[in-house]
């Protein structure tokens, strides 16, 4: 309820009734009870209400205080518990990231080694085929190059046998075409009065020129003059008919190595 200007200073001065009203003087009726001004015991009351009052209304207000400062503290507490947890799960996600991503670098490392394991056995396998392959092929070209020394050896050994053995049919043979001319120059300058004297002696030279000339035809075929020498026996006896296909000496029947052409001039 609104009051009015002058109620409200009239209320205000009812414990000093003397104090100025600014001049303006205010005919109010009041109870005796009112008018009178308050002995001490009443003052004493008065302040002892109102002391109570603001002892009622101190522990209320330290008590919102406590509880503001309690929920501020539950609330902090709250936000740091969960930036704890929240610091935690990015730290353990950052940590199991680290894990896996430790994992997998391992895995392609043990992976890539095997690679390049298989890859350099491989080729050490390779290169291992190469090598014996290599070695098997030096240890024929050495018993290659063996034989060939030996059999230029032998050969060697055959050129001069050959060589030897035509070197003494040819001085036998000029010894033979000397025998020959001088049987025909004797038969040549002889008359017929030493034919008919010697025709005996003639026979027997005759029968001596068929056996010089029976001595060298071929032995196989005896048609033929013998101008093949066999080795290693060293026989004349065939001609170039039968000595391209005659394996064994017809003389000592040795095996025939090899033949050798002469030339008679």
């Amino acid at each position: 309820m609104l009051r009015s200007q002058p109620e409200k200073l009239a209320q205000r001065n009812l414990f000093s009734p003397h104090l100025p009203t600014n001049g303006i003087s205010y005919d109010i009726k009041m109870d005796s009870s009112i008018a009178m001004p308050m002995t001490s015991s009443q003052m004493k009351r008065f302040r002892d209400s109102t002391n109570e009052s603001n002892s009622l209304q101190l522990p209320q207000k330290i008590k919102l205080s406590n509880q503001s400062n309690l929920l501020d503290q539950s609330n902090l507490h709250l936000h740091n518990s969960q930036q704890s947890e929240i610091d935690c799960l990015i730290q353990q996600h950052t940590e199991n990231l680290r894990t896996e991503i430790r994992k997998l670098t391992m895995k392609q490392t043990r992976m890539l080694q095997c690679v390049i394991r298989d890859s350099m056995v491989k080729k050490l396998k390779q290169k291992d085929e190469e090598i014996e392959d290599l070695g098997k092929l030096q240890l024929l070209l050495q018993e290659r190059v063996k034989t060939l020394l030996m059999e230029n050896q032998i050969w060697r050994e055959m050129a001069m046998t050959n060589e030897t053995a035509v070197n003494t049919l040819r001085i036998e043979l000029e010894k033979v075409m000397q025998v020959s001319e001088i049987h025909h120059h004797r038969n040549n300058g002889c008359d017929e009065a030493e034919d008919a004297e010697s025709s005996c002696r003639s026979n027997c030279h005759v029968e001596v020129e068929e056996n010089v000339a029976g001595k060298w035809m071929c032995k196989q075929c005896g048609v033929n003059r013998s101008e093949v020498l066999l080795l290693p026996c060293r026989h004349l006896c065939l001609c170039m008919i039968c000595g391209s296909s005659i394996f064994n000496c017809p003389l000592c029947f040795s095996a025939v190595n090899a033949s050798v052409q002469v030339n008679f001039c």
